[in-house]
């Protein structure tokens, strides 16, 4: 895929034609960054889940129990969330094979995991809970300047099965494509990639590159639709 930043925020303004549900998106990602308290955080979450991804929840029960599992998950996870956010690291940068330089205690080979193994583990357990398009769509939610969302149509065309391993190969593509956009633009404008990525956002109305990746990959591919 040839992608550059003109061609993604025009597929961005595409997206924002099309689906009046990004309102959900938006007040869920404002509510998340603001509040300290972990229930505001998954009952965002969910009600965005609820909006974008109700064909799971059609023959599955939206209970109690439902929400304590994800909870709990959310719990579990909190501290490898936090440290992923406090490292500054963006999808275009990230190398998922370097050392976390950090004891998680998580269920991994090695005592200090790679981000990879994080990412592997924490998509597991949220799979198990809300599927894989519902624990994409969490984790994006959580930092969405990292983790990328897919669902049955987006994994289609990338060849990527609904598994951890799917979602690390999904994240590691999407990550070419957003080299590809900041290169764009720092070429274009002769400037650093930080400077990039800041205008890039700018340009977006604060919309991170994972949201813009997306927002491509249905336009393109959930809903056919060629630019």
């Amino acid at each position: 895929m040839n992608m550059n930043y003109k061609k993604i925020l025009q597929c961005s303004k595409k997206f924002e034609e099309m689906e009046v549900r990004d309102v959900f998106y938006k007040i869920a990602t404002k509510l998340i960054s603001k509040s300290s308290e972990l229930d505001d955080r998954v009952d965002a979450i969910l009600v965005v889940l609820l909006t974008w991804n109700r064909g799971f929840y059609r023959y599955r029960p939206f209970d109690t129990e439902h929400m304590e599992e994800f909870s709990n998950a959310m719990r579990e996870f909190e501290k490898p969330f936090d440290l992923l956010k406090r490292k500054n690291l963006d999808l275009d940068n990230i190398d998922l094979e370097d050392k976390i330089f950090q004891n998680l205690n998580l269920s991994v080979a090695d005592d200090i995991p790679s981000y990879k193994e994080v990412i592997l583990v924490i998509f597991d357990r949220f799979s198990e809970i809300l599927g894989s398009t519902g624990a994409s769509k969490a984790m994006h939610l959580i930092n969405g300047r990292l983790f990328m969302m897919w669902d049955n149509a987006i994994r289609k065309n990338c060849r990527c099965p609904p598994s951890p391993e799917g979602y690390i190969k999904f994240m590691k593509s999407s990550q070419d494509i957003a080299k590809e956009i900041v290169t764009s633009y720092c070429e274009e404008f002769n400037c650093s990639r930080e400077e990039a990525l800041e205008n890039i956002c700018a340009l977006a109305n604060g919309k991170t590159l994972p949201k813009l990746i997306d927002e491509y990959n249905y336009v393109r591919f959930t809903k056919g639709i060629t630019l």
